[in-house]
């Protein structure tokens, strides 16, 4: 598996991929935050220094579609997503929808 890697502003504007007419758009720290990714602690502590994300992904040599394996700190190199598809809920369709929709992986962003 070859894994990329594209560097985000944790403020950088991303769509949410949502039911309904139009197009949402949030922060990509802000999207994360509505998909519960950060737990209370998290929120409180690291939430608001957080500067720039990281989001690794892979061409699926199968399928032949963009898949993304975690998403993490780019500065402190914490992991706080990971696509666990055997634990998949709601929120995690959220995310991975609106970044493989509207996140432009193939750029990197700074």
């Amino acid at each position: 598996m070859n894994l990329q890697e594209t560097i985000y502003s944790a403020h950088h504007k991303i769509g949410v991929e949502e039911v309904g007419p139009g197009v949402r758009e949030t922060t990509l720290i802000g999207l994360m935050l509505e998909c519960n990714v950060f737990n209370e602690w998290m929120k409180t502590h690291i939430v608001d220094s957080i500067t720039d994300l990281s989001i690794v992904w892979h061409y699926d040599r199968e399928t032949h579609d963009l898949d993304v394996d975690y998403i993490y700190d780019h500065n402190s190199g914490e992991v706080y997503w990971e696509n666990n598809k055997e634990i998949w809920t709601e929120h995690d369709e959220k995310l991975l929808s609106s970044i493989l929709m509207w996140a432009e992986l193939e750029n990197t962003i700074i």
